[in-house]
C-alpha cells in the first residue's frame, strides 16, 4: 500500500462554524456521538446530495472510504475528525476506528 497525503481546500475557515447537513455521517456522528467507518462510500448515496461541497472534493480526489470520529468532553460534542482514504490505499477498518477514537480522546 502506497499513501499520499492530499491537502484539500475547503469553504470553511478555522474558528467558523460549518453547516453539516442531516443524513450525513458527519451529522449522525456528532448526534449519537459514535464514531464510524463508511467504505465503500457508494457513489449514489442519498448523503452525498445533501453535502454537494464535500462530495465534490471527495470526488476529485478518489476518496472512497471514510471515518468519522467525534471530539466529546463531558458528553459534549465540542467537533468532529474526519479522516479519508483516496485511490490506491486500503479502505478502513474496525481497527482504524479503534485508534482513531483513542488518538482523539
Amino acid at each position: 500500500m502506497t499513501g499520499r497525503l492530499v491537502h484539500v481546500s475547503y469553504t470553511v475557515r478555522i474558528g467558523e462554524a460549518c453547516r453539516i447537513p442531516c443524513g450525513t455521517p458527519y451529522r449522525r456522528s456528532l448526534r449519537d456521538m459514535r464514531p464510524r467507518v463508511v467504505s465503500p462510500i457508494p457513489a449514489q448515496a442519498r448523503w452525498l446530495t445533501r453535502d454537494s461541497i464535500r462530495a465534490e472534493v471527495m470526488r476529485q480526489n478518489g476518496v472512497h472510504s471514510l471515518m468519522v470520529v467525534p471530539l466529546v468532553a463531558n458528553h459534549v460534542a465540542l467537533g468532529l475528525v474526519a479522516f479519508y482514504r483516496c485511490q490506491g490505499s486500503s479502505p478502513f477498518r474496525q481497527a482504524d476506528l479503534r485508534a482513531a477514537t483513542n488518538l482523539v480522546k
